[in-house]
């Protein structure tokens, strides 16, 4: 049998169970009239058929058809029915007028969070997190939660066979958990729900785990007095004890990646700076026996925590980013020798590090400087994809995701000082031949017209650039490349390179005319004009005659 919601004219009024074989016939009866299935069909397929979020009048008149409740009961019946009315729920779960609705269904949602179909058990978390994000409201469904006793069976659904039910029940409790109620309901308050959080880090299943964690993880960057409320709770301890587990590699790898989040936070980098995380990281990255994955993955979150993404400043002290950077370099020979996947991630790794100016000085700074191994690996690696790898991480170290590309005076010594030694390790007899060679690898093409777009503001790159004619040939002709993405990173490489020769005042130097002549080509055309413009021409010829 099916519940099925009950209305009259002041709303709705209970369930009454139905057996599913009459969900599947043309009709049935709820309250005081017949409910047409195929008008319902019809009319859920014209509104999720509606391009963006309906209105607010088109999710009344639906509503006004079809209450909320019958809606929810009908997700019991047969799969095309239910899946075409849970579609139909979740375009309204994203209109403003649903929030005036829902309230009168939330004693149901026991009953929801209970039901046999997950569609149902999803729908019913998705209508708890949209009321839950409603401020002026909030606290009022809580109060609702607590009366109806719904917190239980939310919490369980976390653990949810379902992967959707569970995701849609940890959303709705992160929602719930950043409100004062909300968290002195799940982790402070003297409860029966308020230890169940940790019960689950505790006692659940790995994925259950997981789950929880993520939730709390989030709870850092909410405010202060969450971050606090979590710390004291001890919880994160037992994710920091997930580490130590290194016979579960998925656990092991999660744990870092939420305690990674958590760093990134203002609050959560306070509390990871008084614990051992980093030590952890550098223990990973530094212990052979460890698994390569897990190596591989500590070297990333630790790039990541040095220069984080959105040049936020990085949660770690100079101390911590120097000893993550000397252990990355200690065992760069190894790696290189035995394992070139994680050779490849550590060059990654430092090229993430280098895309801030805070990071790039620091991998030029050290004695001899980690920056080697970018640009050995960009310009005399066999393996491609090391290579690859490499002219990435230089062309990050020289600034192409940062607004100011240049770095300090003794760094921008450092870097030049590398290229040139590269050029004299190489059979090629200065950088610019070194570029000219690259350029000739059909797969390595695109990224290092991004590197001499990135190199091309200093001066020495600039002067090396322009002295080779081949090269200036190369990136000036309009023949190079056949692809839209070939020609719009061939054409951005020439307008650099002509904007830094302007602001350098080589203009008047004589030398220089006939390749400032050539950029000014190359930017007049455009990056998709290969030919010049051709004129008609009258064409006479002796007519043929039979």
């Amino acid at each position: 049998s099916t519940l099925v919601g009950l209305s009259c004219g002041e709303g709705v009024v209970g369930f009454a169970s139905l057996p599913t074989s009459e969900l599947r016939g043309t009709s049935f009866s709820h309250g005081m009239a017949r409910l047409d299935l195929r008008a319902l069909t019809a009319d859920a397929s014209n509104l999720i058929m509606l391009l963006g979020v309906p209105s607010d009048e088109a999710t009344k008149e639906f509503l006004d058809r079809y209450p909320l409740p019958l809606l929810f009961s009908l997700l019991e019946g047969d799969d095309y029915t239910c899946e075409l009315i849970g579609s139909a729920l979740e375009k309204i779960f994203k209109t403003s007028f649903i929030a005036s609705i829902l309230p009168q269904v939330l004693s149901y949602a026991g009953v929801g969070l209970n039901a046999a179909s997950p569609l149902t058990r999803r729908m019913t978390c998705l209508a708890i997190s949209k009321l839950l994000e409603d401020g002026d409201k909030a606290d009022a469904t809580i109060k609702c939660l607590i009366r109806e006793d719904i917190l239980s069976p939310l919490l369980s659904a976390v653990g949810d066979w379902d992967e959707t039910v569970a995701i849609a029940a940890a959303g709705a409790l992160e929602k719930l958990a950043k409100s004062s109620t909300g968290l002195e309901l799940l982790i402070t308050g003297m409860g029966t729900q308020a230890g169940r959080l940790k019960e689950l880090a505790m006692h659940g299943s790995a994925l259950v785990k997981i789950r929880v964690f993520s939730i709390l993880a989030s709870l850092f960057g909410h405010s202060e007095l969450s971050a606090a409320v979590v710390e004291q709770s001890g919880i994160l301890a037992l994710l920091e004890a997930e580490l130590d587990d290194t016979s579960d590699i998925l656990a092991h790898l999660n744990a870092f990646e939420l305690l990674y989040e958590v760093a990134l936070t203002p609050y959560g980098a306070k509390f990871l700076s008084m614990g051992n995380f980093v030590e952890r990281l550098i223990l990973a990255i530094g212990n052979p026996e460890v698994d390569p994955i897990v190596c591989s993955r500590a070297m990333v979150i630790s790039s990541r925590l040095i220069s984080p993404d959105g040049s936020s400043p990085s949660p770690v002290s100079t101390e911590d980013a120097k000893s993550i950077v000397h252990t990355i370099d200690e065992h760069m020979g190894y790696m290189k020798g035995a394992c070139s996947n994680k050779y490849e991630t550590a060059i990654d790794a430092l090229g993430q590090i280098g895309m801030s100016v805070y990071g790039a000085e620091l991998l030029l700074s050290s004695s001899p400087s980690i920056a080697r191994h970018i640009v050995e690996a960009a310009f005399t690696a066999q393996r491609r994809s090391i290579q690859m790898s490499g002219i990435r991480a230089l062309m990050l170290v020289a600034g192409s995701e940062r607004d100011t590309p240049l770095l300090s005076e003794w760094a921008e010594f450092h870097l030049r000082e590398l290229v040139f030694a590269a050029a004299d390790k190489s059979s090629k007899q200065s950088p610019g031949e070194l570029i000219w060679h690259l350029l000739q690898a059909p797969d390595t093409r695109l990224a290092v017209y991004k590197l001499i777009t990135s190199l091309a503001c200093r001066p020495w790159c600039l002067r090396e650039i322009c002295s080779n004619k081949d090269l200036v040939s190369f990136l000036t002709s309009p023949h190079t490349e056949s692809t839209k993405e070939g020609m719009e990173c061939r054409y951005t490489c020439c307008v650099a390179v002509d904007t830094c020769l302007a602001s350098a005042n080589y203009r008047t130097d004589p030398s220089l005319s006939e390749v400032i002549e050539k950029l000014h080509a190359a930017v007049r055309k455009g990056p998709y004009l290969a030919k010049e413009r051709v004129e008609a021409q009258p064409l006479v010829i002796t007519q043929e005659r039979f």
